[in-house]
């Protein structure tokens, strides 16, 4: 979404810079760089800290789940592994 919008903005800021070639030009350019820069834009504001959680099941196996780090876990505890369609979730 960042990046779309990124080039959509930059292409429409360039577009009215010279004419002709220079302005097809221009608006390329201008929609690339924008895209770049939505891009980094929507990675930065959505990034998280996160963490990769090895359980141990009771029957020995093992689960990897990668979540957000908004809960804070000790090795050895015991936890509960919530499962939801494709996903899921390590809690106390």
């Amino acid at each position: 979404l960042g990046g779309a919008s990124g080039a959509a903005l930059g292409g429409l800021a360039a577009s009215n810079i010279g004419g002709g070639r220079g302005q097809v030009a221009a608006t390329i350019g201008g929609a690339l760089i924008g895209g770049v820069a939505g891009a980094a834009a929507e990675e930065a504001m959505t990034r998280q800290p996160g963490l990769e959680i090895i359980v141990r099941l009771d029957s020995g196996r093992t689960v990897a789940v990668t979540q957000a780090a908004d809960e804070p876990f000790r090795p050895g505890e015991r936890v509960r592994i919530l499962y939801d369609y494709d996903t899921a979730r390590v809690t106390h």
